[in-house]
């Protein structure tokens, strides 16, 4: 069964929202792309909605090309290497299907801001939540 076109939409605010609530993350644009930083630095979150992929989807930071490729043949119905990004790492994860999972889709947020991180942030960070 085909999702209706505003649970998509409502589906990327939901990515949005999630990405904004990581420690201090902007949004910005990045060659046309939505993309998500920490402050004006580092991306962790490539918001790919319209931009020649299965509809729509995002791409965030995997530890390894190992951890790539296991999360694409495990799942390859939601997680695929996107085009450009796959080589430095990054996983694409498809929001059309009828049930996403959220709490993945989180998890998969968090650690890829916490990858993308620098050390200096990680201690800024945990410092804060003393």
């Amino acid at each position: 069964m085909p999702i209706r076109i505003a649970s998509l939409e409502n589906r990327v605010q939901r990515v949005r929202d999630l990405s904004l609530r990581q420690p201090r993350a902007v949004e910005r644009s990045l060659y046309s792309f939505p993309v998500f930083s920490i402050g004006r630095g580092k991306v962790f979150l490539w918001l790919l909605d319209g931009h020649g992929v299965d509809l729509p989807a995002f791409a965030v930071r995997t530890s390894c090309a190992d951890e790539q490729s296991m999360l694409a043949q495990a799942e390859p119905e939601l997680f695929y290497r996107p085009k450009y990004l796959g080589r430095w790492n990054w996983i694409g994860m498809r929001l059309q299907r009828p049930s996403v999972r959220w709490s993945q889709v989180e998890a998969r947020i968090e650690t890829s801001w916490y990858l993308t991180a620098t050390l200096a942030q990680l201690r800024k960070f945990l410092g804060d939540r003393d």
